[in-house]
């Protein structure tokens, strides 16, 4: 297999690798994002864990801007109440 294809195909694993553990495994996801090393499969890892933080974010920001602000804020304003001059003479 010529080395174009496997560097392809290991990008590829580590993309899907970085997402489902990124996805499932956090913490885990977390240390190895933390790896130094610059090959075909780390940076697949990478891009798959940022792919699912953006992912993740558009589903935020989607359910955010689906929610109905009016039903969150049912409040009523009611009128202040006039002051009697009963309740005065009682201060």
């Amino acid at each position: 297999m010529p080395e174009d294809q496997t560097s392809e195909l290991n990008y590829k694993k580590g993309f899907n690798e970085g997402y489902i553990i990124t996805k499932h495994l956090p913490e885990l996801s977390d240390q190895l994002s933390q790896i130094k090393n610059e090959t075909p499969r780390i940076d697949g890892f990478k891009d798959g864990r940022n792919e699912y933080f953006q992912e993740k974010a558009k589903e935020r920001m989607n359910s955010f801007l689906k929610t109905d602000i009016s039903k969150e804020n049912d409040r009523t304003i009611e009128p202040k109440e006039k002051n009697n001059k009963d309740d005065l003479d009682k201060v």
